[in-house]
């Protein structure tokens, strides 16, 4: 083999050495922008959710631009969501802080969109990627949403009362018997405490009137 050709072989080798580092080290910085943008929208998401809360109970006379912005930023969040998810998948190796904001938007999402990735928070639950209670959270929320009883009682509903009262409910259950044990299978604290904690969350009582049906509820989701 003639010099000019052994040199032209190492430089091709080289070449294609440089390539695939290019390659992998843009992979990285893909993935850590990913993660980044993720967790920003996690906390976003919990961010407003805060103050659409404290405006809630202060009776704020700027809840509905809250309210505003914070469906404004779902949509948003959504699109992103959705996009990175059909076209990547649910990327594996993010940090926990970046899987939580996937959940996050999936929970705060239309029904449509929480039927479609249902599966994948399931799949990545079993993974332990998320926890349990997020599927258990968002599976009683689609329950609710289709006029079904939840399974785990992690949901509640604002409702007025004949009297004109503003009262919070737990949605009707499917077995209020086995409540606890559904609870504790997927992580979640027996009811009584759960209720106390949503209570302290929210500064107003939650009523569990194991006697009221579906059929109690005018709903509006």
């Amino acid at each position: 083999m003639r010099p000019t050709q052994i040199r032209g072989n190492k430089m091709k080798k080289i070449f294609v050495f440089l390539v695939a580092v290019m390659a992998v080290t843009t992979g990285m910085f893909a993935q850590e922008t990913v993660d980044a943008e993720l967790c920003k929208i996690g906390n976003d998401d919990q961010q407003i959710r805060v103050k659409f809360i404290e405006a809630m109970q202060s009776g704020s006379s700027n809840f509905q631009n809250i309210r505003k912005e914070m469906l404004s930023m779902d949509a948003q969040n959504q699109t992103y969501v959705s996009n990175l998810i059909d076209n990547r998948g649910w990327p594996e190796k993010l940090s926990d802080c970046a899987n939580r904001a996937i959940f996050y938007v999936i929970q705060h999402a239309p029904q449509s969109f929480q039927e479609k990735y249902f599966h994948l928070v399931k799949e990545k639950a079993e993974q332990g990627i998320i926890q349990k209670s997020d599927v258990a959270t968002l599976e009683d929320r689609i329950l609710m949403r289709s006029q079904k009883q939840q399974r785990y009682g992690t949901q509640t509903i604002n409702q007025k009362t004949k009297d004109g009262n503003d009262v919070t409910y737990v949605w009707p259950v499917e077995d209020e018997e086995k409540i606890d044990e559904l609870r504790a299978s997927v992580g979640l604290p027996p009811m009584a405490l759960y209720l106390q904690l949503v209570e302290s969350q929210l500064k107003r009582k939650i009523v569990w009137d194991k006697n009221l049906t579906i059929t109690d509820f005018t709903v509006n989701f």
